[in-house]
């Protein structure tokens, strides 16, 4: 029968209170969310159970670390806001479409289409690169 070895990682303890050392020289804000980001990752652990760690060991040592951040809490409206927009740009669309079949003016509907849709692109992309940056 194969033995297992015990590796070298280190307890989720240890990693939490390393990287709020790390935040704190840095200055930079850290959460809760992210420091179960950087559970998963670097120690493989499985969301609930990082999530549950990370809990027990704020509440009970560090309360003060916040659940959400602006930028984390902020990255949901923005996907909402450019869906939004391509409903926007659809709207937009078959207002133009029928004005031009009925001959009359439809080019301001088909530029706010587009308008609208190359802003709900960018506004998606932004956002989805912000979230695959952030650690979780």
């Amino acid at each position: 029968m194969a033995e297992v070895t015990k590796t070298n990682l280190p307890s989720p303890e240890e990693v939490i209170e390393r990287e709020m050392e790390l935040a704190r020289t840095e200055a930079k804000p850290i959460s809760r969310r992210m420091l179960v980001g950087i559970l998963v990752k670097d120690l493989g652990l499985a969301p609930p159970i990082a999530e549950a760690v990370v809990e027990q060991y704020c509440d009970e040592k560090v309360a003060y670390i916040p659940e959400f951040l602006a930028r984390e809490f902020f990255l949901p409206y923005v996907k909402i806001s450019s869906l939004v927009m391509w409903i926007g740009c659809l709207v937009a669309l078959a207002v133009g479409a029928t004005r031009w079949r009925g001959e009359q003016l439809s080019y301001p509907y088909f530029i706010a289409a587009a308008v609208l849709f190359c802003l709900g692109g960018i506004g998606l992309i932004k956002a989805l690169r912000a979230e695959k940056e952030s650690v979780f």
